[in-house]
């Protein structure tokens, strides 16, 4: 190039293209360097256009574009805000598309600062929750995707209350959060398996706060939707039977609990069937309960905790029914055995103890009270001066002698 006058076209070219041929090889130096040079030098061409096409290109991936900007208005080119706002953007999405969360997070989270009402400033929030909920940077993450949740619907709105739903029902447990978010995705969502995912959700958000009349209007609302899991479908009909045998309605609880219970083979006809003996034992209808939790123990394959429940629960049907020995004898078999649950031990030395008293009541009724005399202080009673009955007595005799 140096045989060559600066001005002619094979030299502007050349040394565009000596520019491109650094960038490919990655001598980032100096193809800013001679496409600087060609900017400057060749002002108004097409290849000076295009040498700061490129330059801004290289600054954006190297992710110093403010750079690139301060350079250019020191030329005396002033660059538009919406430029600026693009060109900033840009940079955080090549982060992006390469996976680099760590760099992302850092560029979105300029953009957002620098531009706080930009053109992207959704896409910024949603792409920086996304890496930071990729992180495990949950807290981070859910203030993201509050700033899209607090704003007008957007593409992302929907995405982003499944996250904020998900981080606070399964990460956090925040139930009351979370029922918040699923409320609103089922208000926003345009796609059925977020309706749904949003309706159960608000169930199990209901269960889980206790909020137990709401739980009946919300599990109802899962019974209704179309296309339901069985799975799910026999947790909702579980909520809503937990309830009523909380509030002791066994009219709404036991039809429930006999199309339950005929899922056999599984923890909640298990759980169905016991609930059906208690509500017979809470009925008095001895007989009914005792052959229903037997039949619970019965029960192939088996659920070690209700069999164990059904086993206590019989013990009581056996007090009731007078049977204190067999309820003595189930108790001490659970205390002797069974090494599971420690609730369920406990209670089962609770009632044991009880049995206990009980019979030793029972025995000491057989028994019939120890007979005390009580005297008092009636000395008459009592032979206590020796001396004269001693002069009585041989009076007595010498009388007969005679």
């Amino acid at each position: 190039m140096n045989n060559y006058p600066a001005q002619t076209n094979f030299v502007k070219k050349t040394k565009l293209d000596l520019g491109y041929l650094y960038n490919n090889n990655n001598e980032i130096d100096r193809a800013i360097a001679i496409l600087k040079e060609v900017y400057e030098d060749y002002k108004g061409s097409t290849e000076s256009k295009e040498a700061l096409k490129t330059l801004q290109g290289i600054y954006t991936e190297q992710g110093n574009v403010d750079d690139f900007f301060a350079w250019v208005e020191s030329k005396g080119v002033s660059v538009s805000i919406s430029i600026q706002d693009s060109a900033n953007y840009y940079v955080a999405e090549n982060s992006y598309m390469e996976n680099d969360f760590e760099k992302s997070i850092k560029s979105f989270g300029h953009y957002i600062e620098r531009f706080p009402t930009g053109y992207f400033i959704n896409n910024a929030h949603y792409y920086k929750a996304d890496c930071e909920y990729k992180q495990k940077k949950y807290v981070e993450a859910l203030l993201d995707y509050q700033f899209i949740i607090d704003h007008p619907v957007s593409e992302y709105s929907e995405k982003s209350l499944k996250r904020v739903s998900y981080i606070n029902y399964d990460i956090f447990k925040d139930y009351n959060a979370a029922k918040r978010a699923f409320v609103k995705l089922q208000a926003f969502s345009e796609s059925k398996e977020n309706v749904m995912r949003s309706v159960i959700g608000i169930m199990k958000c209901d269960w889980n706060t206790e909020s137990f009349d709401s739980v009946l209007v919300s599990a109802q609302n899962v019974l209704e939707l179309p296309n339901l899991d069985a799975e799910v479908e026999k947790e909702a009909k579980m909520y809503i039977v937990k309830v009523n045998m909380q509030n002791k309605d066994w009219e709404k609880a036991i039809p429930l609990l006999e199309e339950l219970s005929s899922y056999t083979g599984t923890a909640e006809g298990s759980e169905a069937m016991y609930d059906l003996a208690y509500i017979q034992y809470e009925q008095q209808n001895y007989d009914s309960a005792e052959a229903l939790a037997y039949a619970v123990i019965q029960q192939e394959p088996s659920y070690e905790y209700w069999v164990v429940k059904s086993f206590i629960l019989s013990s009581d049907i056996f007090v009731k029914m007078d049977k204190l020995h067999q309820a003595k004898a189930t108790l001490s078999s659970i205390i002797d055995n069974y090494d599971g649950d420690e609730e369920l031990v406990n209670e089962a030395k609770k009632k044991l103890k009880n049995v206990e008293e009980l019979l030793s009541k029972m025995n000491k009724l057989k028994k019939g009270p120890e007979m005390v005399i009580d005297f008092g202080s009636d000395n008459s009673l009592f032979i206590d001066n020796g001396d004269e009955v001693d002069d009585e007595f041989m009076e007595e005799i010498e009388e007969e002698e005679e």
